[in-house]
């Protein structure tokens, strides 16, 4: 009886420092910055007033009151007619990271991620480690027409 009542006293005794570290782990991934935050920060800060920015589903959101913003929902950079109209576009591996991970499915939505990622500069992209960060990867591209510098 006494050794059941040892096993058992260890057996809740670990589960319960298990349950704990599980604890911790999350707690510190939930206080962890946010990608789209970061990203959100990021563009307040470096990029030109009044900037035409165009920005999928799974982004930050973008201060209306400082740039002309256009929501083009899923996978919208690859549906837009006319993308080039916008200085900015803002990706979220949310997004585009479903067909340019599976271009083996999705051969056409893919190759127009590429087209789009090749045509525009790449200006600053934000990835959580779950180290530092977490999130998905946001992606900030300029229009290659745009010579104002961004830091």
């Amino acid at each position: 009886a006494c050794l059941a009542t040892v096993l058992i006293v260890g057996a809740l005794g670990y589960g319960g420092f298990e349950q704990l570290e599980r604890a911790r782990a999350y707690t510190r991934l939930v206080t962890l910055p946010h990608t789209r935050w970061l990203a959100k920060v990021w563009i307040d800060e470096n990029l030109p007033p009044g900037s035409r920015i165009a920005r999928e589903f799974y982004t930050p959101p973008i201060d209306r009151a400082r740039f002309d913003v256009v929501e083009v929902g899923y996978w919208g950079l690859i549906r837009t007619p006319e993308i080039e109209q916008y200085d900015y576009l803002i990706a979220s591996s949310d997004d585009f990271g479903r067909f340019v991970s599976h271009a083996d499915r999705y051969p056409e939505q893919a190759s127009a991620y590429h087209r789009i990622f090749e045509r525009y500069d790449l200006v600053k992209t934000f990835a959580g480690d779950w180290r530092t960060s977490t999130g998905p990867e946001i992606r900030v591209y300029r229009r290659p027409s745009e010579s104002p510098e961004v830091r």
